[in-house]
């Protein structure tokens, strides 16, 4: 067990608040200039041009980012419940599990939504925005309305199907990897709802010696993408 670095490790299911969470403790730390930290979101998200450019060798400890980097360096890692290295000789739960021994437990934040439907809704989002203008192009993290999505669309019942049953598998994941590690999940709702003293509290829980105040107000709602708060799919 590593005990003097500071790495931290966010495991999340995709439209949960990770790459928000990301920013805003890596922006944190980055300002309080601490033992320079850096971040790298989804190093095994073979989607990227970058990590499949860079993914050269097949030892997964090394490629395309280096776990020893995690015990010489202090980095903030967001990876995603279903992601591995693709020469990893197992599930990405059994992953996880490798990837855990590399922190301080206490220094592991995983993260999910509680709200089914509204899980579904964000998905269904990314899968539109990703339908239109492919996936790389950053246009998922733009704010939205649900009525920018045809209705066509969301009565495509092949596509329903098909967002469905990853969001199920990534929620499935992340709650396996919470037993394996032994790790409560933080939710998406108590993390960036309109109760921020309960965001606070939750923030305050992970203990990652960082200004829990500055991260409570940069997670405030009002910076969430969806504008509708529709609460289900009719």
């Amino acid at each position: 067990m590593i005990k003097e670095n500071k790495s931290i490790l966010i495991i999340g299911t995709q439209r949960s608040g990770t790459n928000s969470l990301t920013f805003a403790l890596n922006k944190q730390i980055r300002g309080r200039k601490m033992d320079g930290f850096y971040s790298t979101r989804e190093p095994w998200n073979y989607e990227s041009p970058f990590v499949r450019d860079n993914d050269t060798s097949i030892d997964w400890t090394k490629t395309p980012y280096n776990l020893n980097l995690i015990q010489t360096s202090n980095v903030v890692i967001k990876t995603q419940s279903f992601q591995k290295p693709k020469h990893f000789p197992g599930s990405s739960v059994e992953f996880m599990e490798q990837l855990a021994k590399k922190f301080n437990k206490d220094r592991i934040i995983i993260l999910c939504r509680k709200n089914y439907d509204e899980h579904i809704i964000s998905y269904t989002n990314l899968r539109y925005k990703v339908y239109m203008h492919g996936y790389w192009t950053g246009l998922a993290q733009k704010t939205w309305e649900l009525s920018e999505i045809p209705q066509e669309y969301l009565d495509n019942k092949e596509e329903q199907a098909i967002i469905h049953k990853y969001v199920t598998e990534q929620r499935q994941l992340i709650s396996e990897i919470s037993d394996k590690l032994n790790i409560g999940i933080s939710y998406h709702e108590d993390l960036f709802g309109t109760n921020r003293q309960v965001s606070l509290e939750l923030i305050q829980s992970w203990n990652l010696g960082v200004d829990a105040d500055t991260v409570n107000r940069d997670l405030h709602p009002r910076h969430k993408l969806n504008k509708t708060h529709v609460k289900s799919l009719i």
